[in-house]
């Protein structure tokens, strides 16, 4: 995914992070408005001194704890009771089987929760945060644009059948095939996003991002060999770090091939001569690649 900083005021280093802010997808909103009561409101604007509130959360166990006293039936109110004072069966009912939204979960909605407060839902729905991804691009090669690879959050739990979407992440990925269609769509999964309020006077639909500094850089010196180890953490930085040693080396910097040519020989303890047919046979067999793109 790429992303235009064009005219934002936003610039970044490689290595850097950026920000996203999703949106909630529209059938999670839809079903807290149903629960509540609230459908007929749905197009209303309402002002409060709060961000946007997450409707994907997962439930805890204080967030049943208030809830209690809010419960439209005996029912709910018997089954909020024992999930507060049972941890095994709480694990076992909400945690296993990925709960959130509460109480938009639909397990005991007989009724609309016409009795919990709107000041209320504010305070139980954890404000929308940033989800932050390493920047996998350089500066250097690309000073106007944010390249992001993301891994997609989706999550199974055998319990109820039941799935957990990253919000950022799908919302990244919705954004993107809408941005290329030129229209909001549904993704593999039917997870829909409304981008319409994001549509700029081009037509291309823009998001609220921030940029964070990382202390994660590359040596000051382009003729440093560098070793690149993925711990699990992903390797968008490291692309961005490719990709800023290739520019390099095509705007007159020292050849990457040379650098590695030079370690090898050392390491090895073989000649410069037996070092490059070592990096060509890495090559030929696919084990080395120059670019990234």
């Amino acid at each position: 995914m790429e992303l235009d900083i064009s005219g934002t005021g936003l610039s970044y280093s490689t290595g850097d992070h950026i920000g996203l802010w999703p949106s909630n997808p529209e059938h999670e909103v839809e079903r807290l408005l149903q629960v509540l009561d609230l459908s007929q409101y749905r197009d209303t604007v309402i002002l409060t001194y709060q961000t946007n509130q997450n409707t994907c959360s997962k439930i805890s166990r204080e967030t049943v704890q208030v809830l209690e006293q809010f419960a439209p039936s005996q029912a709910a109110k018997d089954l909020l009771n024992r999930l507060k004072e049972d941890k095994e069966y709480f694990h076992s009912f909400v945690t296993l089987r990925c709960l959130k939204s509460w109480p938009a979960s639909g397990d005991y909605n007989c009724c609309p929760w016409s009795p919990l407060s709107f000041s209320a839902l504010l305070d139980l729905l954890p404000p929308l945060q940033p989800r932050y991804y390493s920047i996998s691009s350089s500066n250097i090669a690309h000073p106007r644009r944010v390249h992001v690879t993301v891994a997609v959050k989706k999550d199974h739990f055998e319990q109820g059948n039941r799935h957990f979407y990253g919000a950022a992440s799908n919302y990244a990925r919705a954004l993107s095939k809408a941005n290329a269609v030129g229209v909001s769509v549904d993704d593999d999964d039917n997870i829909r996003f409304d981008h319409a309020s994001l549509r700029t006077l081009s037509n291309h639909l823009s998001c609220v991002g921030t940029i964070r500094q990382s202390s994660f850089r590359l040596p000051p010196d382009p003729a440093t060999p560098i070793i690149m180890v993925g711990p699990g953490t992903g390797v968008a930085h490291f692309r961005a770090f490719m990709q800023e040693r290739i520019h390099i080396r095509r705007s007159g910097g020292k050849d990457v091939v040379d650098a590695m040519t030079t370690i090898v020989s050392k390491e090895k303890g073989i000649s410069k001569g037996m070092g490059e047919k070592y990096m060509h046979d890495l090559k030929i067999t696919g084990r080395f690649h120059e670019d990234i793109w």
